[in-house]
């Protein structure tokens, strides 16, 4: 006599089926959620290195060169407002080095969440010269600048008092607060004070 399955044995084994099935999409579906949050992680930990390396590369190698603008004026070597972001004149490295006189101009500007950095192929900036810019980190909350002065006081602004337009801090401090991350800090010496 021929044995086949009943509806109920048929009925438990689709049931088994059904619940292996759906463990293993829950687990894929956990996986690739897994994947692509490490991947953000990954982009947002490489977006705070390149900036942070480009801090120090900058920080490190100020230049005590004030620069003039479009119009004729000057501005300091170094300069930082909350409204306009950091400024400041560096010497250049590689093919830019002979193009500019060994100096160039560089500036971070915090915009809607998005850290970006520019730099001018010029130094003392003409009329229609425009920078290159790079966005060095998206999901930026906030940024904050100190500035150590000569008399060991930590500043908010660069310059402060009557500093000529060519000095520079003794030390760089910044704190940048992302989201999902949390807060970096870091402090960088100037070239005075070595």
């Amino acid at each position: 006599m021929d044995q086949g399955f009943t509806l109920i044995e048929l009925l438990i084994a689709m049931t088994i089926s059904s619940v292996v099935l759906l463990l293993a999409y829950q687990t894929l579906n956990e996986t690739v959620l897994v994947e692509s949050r490490l991947h953000q992680h990954q982009q947002t930990q490489q977006g705070i290195e390149k900036a942070i390396t480009w801090f120090e590369q900058d920080l490190g190698q100020m230049a005590p060169r004030s620069i003039k603008d479009a119009l004729g004026g000057t501005f300091p070597a170094f300069q930082y407002r909350e409204d306009i972001g950091l400024s400041l004149s560096r010497f250049a490295q590689g093919p830019s080095l002979f193009e500019t006189g060994g100096i160039v101009r560089v500036d971070y500007r915090l915009n809607q969440g998005k850290l970006k950095r520019r730099i001018w192929p010029v130094l003392d900036q003409a009329p229609g010269v425009e920078p290159v810019e790079m966005l060095l980190l998206e999901g930026v909350r906030q940024w904050q600048w100190r500035f150590l002065d000569a008399s060991g006081q930590w500043q908010t602004r660069w310059p402060v008092g009557d500093l000529g337009a060519n000095a520079l801090p003794l030390a760089v401090s910044m704190i940048l607060e992302i989201e999902k991350l949390g807060r970096v800090e870091r402090i960088w010496l100037g070239p005075g004070a070595y």
